[in-house]
């Protein structure tokens, strides 16, 4: 009890360890990105990976180690005992151990994909409400409490009806190992019964070999269901992969010297700028301010007015043409 009571203190104090190091280098990671990366997630998207995919990460970690190795080494126990006893039904074990591992393999893919689906709309979510909080001047100026309380309901059942979908591949796996478990105990059992009838075990060894028959076939379903369990952690673990595999913002230039002009404060010399390859923002985009003067810039939204003031603000590198 006592090294038990260690063991899971050591495996939680080091996963937590773990977990504030991923939230240090998540969050480095993040404000290191260049502009154009941030901008291709929403807030929630990025805050969900910060906070939710951290959280579901650590699981991994906090994986009893001796829960592992007690399986495999009462496994192997296990196997070579009711080999002792009879080979033949030391295989029907085996087998029948194979066919729950095979069974619960196939939830691992679906599991991974809901548990994905889960994460982005977890995301989503958390960027209504943030909106929600940061424009509640906004909300209550203009009434549109009920137009964005339809809109977080609706991605709440969003999440409400994935959180089903995948709850029903948890229920539907349990179901078949409830199923399998009960055609192990009464084929094995009938198996091992005709063995006795032909003279070629003894009812001490039915007995036996059906209880170290019990912990073979557990030995491959819990290790199995182990894996599917950690589909939820792995699809965390792979969306803050995608962050850590973004590259980091670029340097290379040093603090430019601009020369003044007495009379040009700002020159926009046929700049062309896309967000993504093919949608031209600008286009060939050219005008001068002269020192004092005022320019009004109008259009739609999307026109490119806010895109000019990122491009001054060198918040973007990769335009055509020339600005001084």
């Amino acid at each position: 009890s006592i090294v038990s009571y260690y063991s899971r203190y050591s495996v939680y104090k080091q996963s937590e360890q773990i977990g504030e190091s991923l939230y240090c280098s998540l969050f480095k990671k993040i404000i290191a990105l260049p502009f154009s990366t941030v901008e291709r997630y929403t807030t929630g998207d990025l805050e969900s990976r910060l906070t939710y995919d951290v959280r579901s990460a650590i699981r991994i970690y906090r994986l009893d180690n001796s829960y592992i190795i007690g399986l495999l080494i009462g496994g192997i126990g296990n196997i070579i005992f009711i080999f002792l006893i009879n080979w033949k039904i030391g295989l029907l074990a085996i087998a029948f151990g194979i066919l729950g591992y095979a069974v619960n393999i196939l939830f691992l893919k679906p599991i991974q994909r809901l548990t994905e689906r889960i994460s982005g709309q977890y995301g989503d979510m958390t960027d209504t409400l943030l909106e929600i909080i940061q424009g509640s001047t906004v909300i209550r100026i203009f009434h549109l409490q009920d137009w964005m309380n339809q809109k977080f309901e609706c991605h709440n059942r969003d999440m409400r009806a994935i959180g089903m979908k995948l709850n029903n591949v948890g229920v539907l796996q349990g179901f078949i190992n409830t199923v399998l478990g009960y055609m192990n105990t009464f084929v094995f059992l009938g198996v091992s019964l005709l063995f006795m009838r032909n003279g070629q075990v003894l009812f001490g060894d039915v007995m036996a070999s059906f209880y170290y028959s019990q912990r073979v076939i557990s030995l491959f379903t819990d290790i199995s269901i182990a894996f599917t369990n950690l589909q939820n952690s792995y699809a965390s673990i792979m969306r803050m992969e995608t962050i850590k595999q973004e590259p980091f913002e670029e340097k290379d230039h040093e603090q430019r010297t601009v020369e003044k002009s007495t009379t040009e404060a700002i020159v926009f010399d046929n700049v062309t700028f896309s967000y993504q390859a093919g949608h031209k923002v600008l286009k060939n985009l050219s005008f001068t301010l002269q020192t004092n003067e005022i320019l009004c810039i109008k259009g739609p939204s999307g026109a490119g007015k806010s895109t000019i003031f990122k491009l001054l603000l060198d918040l973007y590198t990769d335009w055509e043409g020339g600005i001084r």
